[in-house]
Parts: structure tokens; sequence; C-alpha cells
């Protein structure tokens, strides 16, 4: 058996959804949402890139290039020293 290393069955530690729903609840819903970091941005043709957006759109995940990770990031933390 493997230690739960979360505290995800601890009682006073019970993680919930954005609706306040317990995960150990097997009624709460779940919706999955991955991400997946490509490459470099420069080296993705106009057709690819647009495959990349459909891709996107047609299943539960986002494919995204490096760049545009690391623009975000800098985007979300401006001051941060590791960024500058």
């Amino acid at each position: 058996m493997s230690k739960d290393i979360l505290g995800y069955s601890t009682p006073s530690k019970n993680p919930s959804n954005d609706s306040a729903n317990y995960l150990l609840d097997p009624n709460t819903y779940i919706k999955d949402r991955y991400y997946i970091v490509i490459g470099r941005s420069s080296r993705l043709s106009e057709l690819e890139n647009t495959e990349k957006a459909k891709y996107s759109f047609l299943h539960s995940m986002e494919l995204l290039t490096y760049d545009r990770l690391y623009s975000l990031i800098k985007q979300r933390y401006p001051i941060s020293k590791h960024f500058q």
C-alpha cells in the first residue's frame, strides 16, 4: 500500500473542487484538463500552428509552446528576479 503523500486521506485535509464538493465524494464532478508544452514557436509552420489550435479545441488539453508558457509566466509574475 502506498503512502498518501498529499494527505488527501487525512480527515482534516479533505480537498475540494471549485464548488466546495469534496473529492472523496463519488458524486463530485471533476473535469480533467491537460497542458502539453512543445518546443519553440519559431519552429512551427503556419499550418502546424493552426493544427495545434484545432487539436487543443477538440480535446481536453492545450498544446502550448515553451515561448507561450514563458510569456504567461512573465505576465503572471512580472517582478520575479528569475525572469529579468
